[in-house]
């Protein structure tokens, strides 16, 4: 240990608070015996923060020992108070658009905790059986889409896009899965090594290769269920226009470019721009949870025909007689039909209310 570790300023069961406090004051006091300390008095003074001569400081809020008060941003309380203020907002604003996001949620929910029925364990607690791969992953979107509910609803569109672009990823390659009985396999051998899974996941999942099979699966499920209009399915090749377009445009989000970075920064509601540092509700959160239900959409579609289809969908070769399984069956249904009857509402400030 070095002389200026031994001399850091050691937690003694004091509250974060209080660390803060007395490392400002070691640092301050380091700058004050310094050549600098005009420079960075000018640099306290444009920043909001006062110092005080000591022994003529009253103020509550003062850093006890230094003589310093925060006249700044009450970053903690701020960030509560925007979470407040803009799920009142969304919840207002896009009433019908949340249910039908968060029915979606329940659906994918529902979907894993179908296949978690499936599980066999063996003396090592390993999961035996051939849907491990799928059930991780839609689980995974599941989390995903309570994130991106809780950032909605927070007023932090721009984060929230972010996390659909992984929850869009995570299930085009649960469908490339369960379209691909080689490829899961693959999937979950490669867990055992991480070079294995990196070289996996750069030559089959990358954008371009998933792509590829996403074109594969939708093919085939859009040619086998072609005579059956209860299924909702669309032509494959505008599947894949839609699938194509909702990725680009989440992926505008993780890499940023100058639009999406402003609208994150200072969000558009619903003819001005807010302070979005801490979260304020945006025009963008309608769309995000439209998209994010039509996601859902697709992933029900073409995910939910190879996991329930008859006779051998995935869920159904382990659970066939399961009431769960006949439940989610039902439920995809009710959620096909329910997004196909809303995919064009408009909803929001600038629309009145919802109808």
């Amino acid at each position: 240990m070095n002389d200026s570790e031994s001399e850091r300023p050691k937690p003694s069961g004091t509250s974060i608070d209080e660390e803060i406090a007395a490392l400002w004051v070691r640092q301050l006091n380091q700058i004050q015996e310094g050549s600098d300390f005009d420079r960075f008095k000018s640099f306290l003074d444009h920043l909001g923060i006062e110092l005080i001569d000591e022994g003529t400081n009253t103020s509550d809020t003062a850093i006890p020992g230094l003589n310093v008060v925060m006249q700044g941003l009450d970053v903690v309380g701020s960030i509560d108070e925007a979470a407040d203020t803009s799920e009142t907002a969304i919840r207002t604003a896009y009433p019908k658009s949340l249910r039908i996001f968060e029915e979606g949620i329940r659906w994918l929910a529902e979907v894993h905790l179908t296949l978690s029925a499936t599980m066999v364990w063996d003396r090592r607690g390993h999961r035996k059986t051939r849907v491990r791969s799928v059930w991780a992953l839609i689980g995974t979107a599941s989390a995903y889409a309570v994130a991106v509910r809780r950032l909605v609803l927070a007023g932090l569109d721009g984060p929230a896009r972010v996390v659909l672009r992984s929850l869009s990823e995570t299930l085009f390659v649960c469908i490339v899965l369960l379209h691909r009985d080689d490829l899961r396999t693959e999937y979950e051998r490669a867990a055992k090594d991480e070079n294995e899974a990196f070289k996996l996941w750069r030559r089959e999942f990358a954008w371009a290769k998933l792509k590829h099979h996403l074109d594969s699966a939708e093919q085939y499920a859009a040619e086998s269920v072609a005579a059956q209009s209860d299924d909702q399915s669309a032509d494959w090749r505008e599947w894949a226009d839609w699938r194509n377009e909702h990725f680009r445009t989440m992926s505008e989000f993780v890499h940023p470019r100058y639009v999406s970075a402003a609208l994150t920064a200072a969000p558009l509601w619903p003819d001005s721009h807010e302070l979005g540092l801490l979260g304020a509700p945006s025009m963008g959160a309608g769309l995000t949870l439209k998209d994010a239900s039509r996601l859902f959409w697709y992933f029900a579609a073409l995910g939910g025909y190879l996991l329930f289809r008859i006779p051998d969908g995935l869920a159904l070769r382990y659970r066939r007689k399961s009431g769960s399984v006949i439940r989610t069956i039902l439920d995809r249904h009710v959620f096909l039909h329910l997004v196909l009857s809303h995919w064009e509402d408009k909803e929001g400030p600038r629309y009145g209310p919802s109808s």
